[in-house]
């Protein structure tokens, strides 16, 4: 493309090519494109180079404003300066003109279109041409254009953005900023919201393996395509990333697809809402430091609630084994085992899964189950046939198996407890209410005649116990040791 003022090598031609008179009224007219004709029939007046000219030619010099603009209506007696507020769904962004003696041949366009770039400022060139072909199939390129305008659009960052950001920061999570703009201006506004590090000029890469290669030092690109976009998504999944994103336009639907999660915005086209997990219907930025941590909450406290019922298959596996082995009474009745099961395991989970968990997730979520549950489960079955093989042989069964029943409830309690840490105030009050549930359960007569619980306060009750407290000895033992290892973890 032939040009008064040099543009360029990248600059994208042809966002619009329309006879003048014609151009604002056609509804194939770009919203871009409308609002920019739009702001130049107001502002530049009747003498300005592009008002009598037969064509337009909208070039893009730094950065195409991407954003869905609503269709322009501008005031009939626009006020001065060239400053209006055009309607991007619910944001707002400042635009001015500057005007074509500010772009005359005493300054190079092209330059100062990058140094307004360079700003933080989405900038676009207006140039005049003469002798438009009558047709629709020619090149661009191929004209010779002069620089008439250049349109500034100021971007209004979301205020919560830089907050937002630098919770992400504290937290490990690894942010990449992605843009179709000029890398000029997404370096300027990534150093606003304090986001360091050198910025990638993605149409420099010439084929994947750049691309790769740019994001194991970079986190900040302009100038990236939708396949780019896409398969920057894939290059970090590869390295063992769990990827989300967020985005608005079209030509983020595919790699908001693509990734691990995908977020639009309440204004995002239907396209890009119909392939994401979550629509951040407000259009708050600020809501994604609460997904991240009611995510962080349900898989930590799945995790912990998982230890303790799988803690009770082991031991319910290991009972049934051993006991049809030897062919002896169940140590337990049905009813004895779904009271040991409410208090120690059933209520608490309850809570436990909808407490506070800030805890950042790891991988490896199975293999820390099956690594602690199954111990601990073996611990309690060990207790119980401790407690109640004796016991068959020196007492009655009912009451052999209502002292095993106190001595497992013991070791559930204490599974409970080392599970729950660090102990507040309401989770102590759980634990308590738990134990107080069980001796009312064994002492008031009518609760105790249900369960079938009978003994008599002398030997066989003491060893039992004892045995229990054995149990919960071992129990925190297993505990440390898996804390150590990191197969368990305290709440956060």
């Amino acid at each position: 493309m032939d040009v008064g003022s040099p543009l360029p090598a990248d600059a994208q031609a042809a966002v619009l090519v329309k006879p003048a008179e014609r151009a604002l009224d056609d509804p194939a007219l770009s919203p871009e494109a409308g609002a920019v004709l739009g702001l130049l029939a107001c502002d530049l007046g009747p003498d300005a180079p592009l008002a009598d000219s037969p064509a337009v030619v909208v070039v893009v010099v730094a950065a195409v404003a991407h954003d869905r603009l609503g269709p322009p209506a501008w005031p009939a007696h626009p006020p001065g300066h060239g400053r209006y507020r055009i309607e991007q769904g619910h944001e707002l962004s400042d635009v001015v003109a500057v005007a074509a003696r500010e772009c005359d041949g005493e300054r190079d366009a092209a330059r100062v279109g990058q140094e307004i770039a360079a700003t933080g400022l989405r900038t676009i060139a207006l140039v005049s041409v003469d002798n438009l072909p009558a047709t629709d199939d020619f090149n661009p390129r191929d004209l010779t254009v002069l620089p008439s305008a250049l349109v500034v659009f100021r971007e209004q960052v979301r205020p919560e953005a830089a907050e937002t950001l630098d919770y992400f920061s504290r937290q490990g999570v690894r942010v990449v900023i992605m843009s179709g703009d000029n890398p000029l201006t997404v370096g300027a506004i990534a150093a606003a919201l304090d986001l360091d590090g050198p910025v990638v000029n993605a149409s420099d890469c010439v084929d994947d393996s750049d691309l790769r290669e740019a994001l194991e030092h970079a986190s900040i690109f302009g100038r990236v395509s939708p396949e780019q976009k896409r398969a920057a998504i894939g290059f970090l999944q590869e390295s063992g990333n769990t990827v989300a994103m967020t985005g608005d336009g079209v030509n983020d639907a595919m790699a908001i697809k693509d990734a691990d999660l995908g977020i639009a915005m309440g204004t995002a086209t239907p396209a890009t809402k119909a392939v994401s997990r979550i629509v951040l219907l407000d259009n708050r930025f600020d809501r994604l430091p609460n997904v991240l941590g009611l995510g962080r909450r349900t898989i930590a406290n799945i995790e912990r609630v998982a230890n303790i019922f799988l803690a009770k298959t082991s031991y319910g596996i290991l009972l049934a084994v051993v006991f049809a082995a030897v062919a002896l009474p169940y140590p337990f009745l049905p009813r004895q085992l779904t009271l040991v099961s409410t208090l120690a395991i059933g209520i608490p989970s309850f809570f436990l899964a909808l407490a506070p968990n800030r805890r950042i997730y790891r991988p490896g979520v199975l293999k820390r189950i099956l690594s602690y549950s199954i111990p601990t489960g073996l611990v309690a079955g060990a207790t119980v046939l401790a407690a109640y093989l004796p016991l068959s042989q020196w007492v009655a069964v009912p009451e052999a198996r209502s002292v095993a029943t106190i001595a497992l409830f013991m070791v559930s309690v204490w599974i409970l407890c080392v599970l729950a840490r660090p102990l507040s105030i309401p989770r102590l009050g759980l634990i308590l209410g738990v134990v107080m549930s069980l001796v009312l359960a064994c002492t008031v007569p009518f609760a105790a005649d249900f369960f079938k619980i009978q003994f008599t306060w002398g030997g066989p009750l003491l060893y039992g116990v004892l045995v229990g407290a054995a149990g919960a000895t071992a129990i925190e033992v297993v505990y440390r040791f898996a804390r150590s290892r990191h197969l368990v973890f305290d709440r956060h």
